[in-house]
C-alpha cells in the first residue's frame, strides 16, 4: 500500500472532511483536509479551497479550505482489468425517462427550445472504498480532472471531467464553448459531426449573449436581463429567479412597461440614489419604443462609489446593451369586428 493509499484510508476511516484531486495531465495529487467537522460555506467564492455545489441557485456553497494540504506523486499507470458493470433497471423510472425524452424531442421539433440536457439517476451498491474508486478513476482518465470530495455533514462526490469551465487571473477571465470531447491524437485532425458542431454553436451563442449584457464601471459589475412580460406577476417571477441566481448581489434595479394604448410602468432604484437607476433604464425602454418589456440590472459593488451622475450613465449604457443584445419582436395590434346586416 502506497503512502497516498494509507493517507486516504486514514481520512476515510476517521471521517475527516477532505478532497483529493488531480488536475489534467498533472504528476501530482493534492489533498485538502480538515481535522474538525466544521462545514465551511461561501457565498461569493472569495475563499480558497475546493467548492462542491449544486446546479441549483443556492445561497451558499460548501467547500474544503486549502489551509491544510498535502501533495503526493501520481501513481504509475496500471492496466486494470475489470468486469463490465451491469446497472439495475427500474422499469417504472425507465418508462418515465423515455416519456420525458419524447416530450423534449417534441418541444425541439416545435421550435420551443433548441437544446436540453436530460439525465436520470441509477442506484448501484458497491462494497468498494471511495478512495479505491478514486484511484481507479484517476488511473483511467489521465487527461481529466479527477476528484473525491467528502464531508460527513454533506455527502460524498466522485467524478472525472475533461471540461474547464473558467480560468481567472487578475486581468482576465477565460472560458470555452465545449460541446464534445475526443481523444487527442498528434498530427491528426479530429472529425466533428454536424450534431457536435451545432451544439458547440449554441453554447458559443449563449456565452456571447451573456457577455454582451455585462457592463463594468470602476470595479462594479452590471449584469443586464431583458424579459417579455404581460403582467406584474410576470415581473415578480422574473425578479425572484434573478435574486436566487445572484444571491450575493447588492442591487436589483429595474424598469418595465406593460400595455399599448393604456400603459403601465414602473422604475425602481432598489437602494441606489433616487432616480439614478430605474429612470435611466426606463428611458431606454422608451427610446427603443418597446413595451411588454422588463429590464433588470444586477449590480455587484466594486468598492468605488460612482455617484449619481456615474450611476445614471452606467445604468443607461447597460440598458442599451441589454436591449441591443435582445431579439425585439414586432407584433400587429389585431382588433376583431363582427358585422351583421340584412341580405336584400
Amino acid at each position: 500500500m502506497t503512502k497516498l493509499e494509507k493517507r486516504l484510508e486514514v481520512l476515510w476511516k476517521n471521517q475527516n472532511p477532505f478532497v483529493v484531486y488531480r488536475l489534467p495531465k498533472s504528476k501530482e495529487i493534492h489533498i485538502f483536509f480538515q481535522e474538525e467537522n466544521q462545514l465551511h460555506k461561501t457565498d461569493d467564492f472569495s475563499e480558497s479551497g475546493f467548492v462542491m455545489t449544486s446546479f441549483e441557485s443556492l445561497a451558499s456553497h460548501s467547500f474544503i479550505p486549502n489551509s491544510k494540504s498535502e501533495r503526493f506523486p501520481k501513481p504509475e499507470v496500471q492496466d486494470f482489468k475489470s468486469d463490465p458493470v451491469v446497472f439495475p433497471e427500474d422499469e417504472t423510472r425507465k418508462s418515465r425517462f423515455i416519456e420525458l425524452v419524447k416530450k423534449a424531442q417534441s418541444e425541439i421539433a416545435q421550435g420551443h427550445i433548441k437544446k436540453v440536457v436530460l439525465s436520470r439517476s441509477i442506484d448501484l451498491k458497491t462494497e468498494e472504498n471511495p478512495s479505491t474508486l478514486f484511484l481507479a478513476l484517476e488511473n483511467k482518465y489521465q487527461d481529466a480532472l479527477t476528484y473525491l470530495w467528502h464531508h460527513p455533514l454533506v455527502g460524498t462526490w466522485l467524478g472525472a471531467t475533461p471540461e474547464q469551465f473558467i480560468e481567472a487571473s487578475s486581468k482576465s477571465t477565460l472560458t470555452m464553448a465545449l460541446a464534445g470531447t475526443q481523444i487527442y491524437t498528434p498530427n491528426k485532425n479530429p472529425h466533428w459531426s454536424s450534431k457536435e458542431k451545432e451544439e458547440q454553436a449554441l453554447v458559443t451563442q449563449q456565452v456571447l449573449s451573456d457577455l454582451k449584457t455585462l457592463f463594468k464601471e470602476k470595479g462594479s459589475k452590471f449584469f443586464g436581463y431583458a424579459f417579455p412580460v404581460l403582467s406584474e406577476d410576470d415581473v415578480k417571477d422574473c425578479l425572484e429567479v434573478l435574486k436566487k441566481k445572484h444571491h450575493s448581489a447588492r442591487h436589483f434595479c429595474y424598469a418595465y412597461q406593460i400595455g399599448v394604448e393604456h400603459t403601465q410602468y414602473r422604475a425602481h432604484d432598489d437602494g441606489e440614489p433616487n432616480n439614478s437607476a430605474g429612470l435611466p433604464i426606463y428611458g431606454q425602454i422608451q427610446s427603443f419604443e418597446v413595451t411588454n418589456t422588463l429590464i433588470v440590472f444586477v449590480r455587484y459593488f466594486g468598492g468605488t462609489k460612482l455617484g449619481a451622475g456615474g450611476l445614471i450613465s452606467a445604468y443607461k449604457k447597460s440598458a442599451q446593451l441589454a436591449l441591443t443584445a435582445s431579439d425585439i419582436i414586432e407584433q400587429t395590434i389585431n382588433v376583431q369586428f363582427k358585422l351583421t346586416f340584412n341580405y336584400d
